[in-house]
This record gives C-alpha cells, sequence and structure tokens, in this order.
C-alpha cells in the first residue's frame, strides 16, 4: 500500500471541519443499525441479542472502512422477506454476497440496463413498505410512548432532514 504523492498531497486544515459531519454519520448509522435490528426483531419468533448484533455491524464497519467502503447495517428488508417467504437457511445470505461480489467485478454499471422509472419504482416501492411496517404495523407491537416518539422522530427528519430530525427525535 503506497499513498499517491506521501501525505503532502492532504489538505490537514480541512479535517477539523469534518468533526461534526463524522460524528453525525456515527450517530445517524447506529441509530440506524438499532432500527434495523428492531425491525427485524418484529419478525422473530424469539428475542434476539441486540448487543451482539451491534457488535457485529461495528466490527463489519470497522472492517469496511480498513477497506475503504462505506458504512452499513443490516439488509433488514432483504431479511425479513425472507422471512416471509420461509427461508431459514444461511444459503439466502451466501447467494445474495456472492451476487453482489460479482456484480462488483463485472466492468459495466448493469443498472444502466433498467430504465430510471423501473428503478425508482421499486425504491418507492421499498419506502412505502417500510413506512407502512413503521408507522402502521408497528403500532400493535410497542408502548404508547416509544410509538409517540416513532411519529416525532418521522415528523422531525421529514421537516428538519434526517442528521436533524434523527438527533432531535
Amino acid at each position: 500500500f503506497r499513498l499517491y504523492n506521501g501525505f503532502e498531497g492532504i489538505a490537514w486544515s480541512v479535517l477539523p471541519s469534518q468533526i461534526p459531519t463524522v460524528i453525525g454519520l456515527v450517530c445517524v448509522v447506529a441509530f440506524g443499525s438499532v432500527l434495523d435490528i428492531a425491525a427485524i426483531q418484529t419478525e422473530q419468533p424469539y428475542p434476539l441479542d441486540f448487543d451482539g448484533e451491534l457488535r457485529m455491524i461495528g466490527v463489519s464497519n470497522v472492517a469496511s472502512g480498513a477497506c475503504g467502503g462505506f458504512t452499513g447495517s443490516y439488509i433488514f428488508s432483504q431479511t425479513i422477506f425472507s422471512q416471509r417467504q420461509g427461508v431459514d437457511s444461511t444459503l439466502n445470505g451466501w447467494i445474495v454476497g456472492l451476487g453482489e461480489f460479482v456484480l462488483f467485478l463485472v466492468p459495466i454499471d448493469v443498472l444502466q440496463f433498467f430504465p430510471g422509472f423501473y428503478i425508482g419504482g421499486i425504491m418507492a416501492f421499498f419506502g412505502v413498505d417500510i413506512m407502512l411496517d413503521w408507522l402502521v404495523h408497528s403500532r400493535s407491537k410497542v408502548s404508547l410512548p416509544e410509538y409517540g416518539l416513532l411519529l416525532l422522530t418521522f415528523l422531525l427528519v421529514m421537516s428538519l432532514g434526517v442528521i436533524e430530525g434523527c438527533a432531535a427525535g
């Protein structure tokens, strides 16, 4: 591993101004990860180990960051979809991971073959499904104060933006 032009090309004076962004990113990923685990928990017949799940996400994010990748969490929509279809094998995760790795290696942008409205429609479907799960179906699964906090956070995110809304909520 060798840095291009060493450390001379780094604008060190800009680094302190990025600290609030990094803190915000950590908070959003942590909050989002808790929500992902909670969403998966609502579909599980047994309780999940939140601490163990959060540790796994943390280790994954450290490994991803060390390799120059993005932060992330579980693909809870895929997890819940698989559970609803009766998939109880880890083979599903291996197939999805292998498929994503193959797409990473392909030297072309696969999404260019899909029209924009198709991708937009899929994203809108996921958004509506997630919103229904959290704003409608979750009402019977959480206490009234928790549901109120959920609604308040949703409204704050819609009015202030993701980072500010999550922080205020």
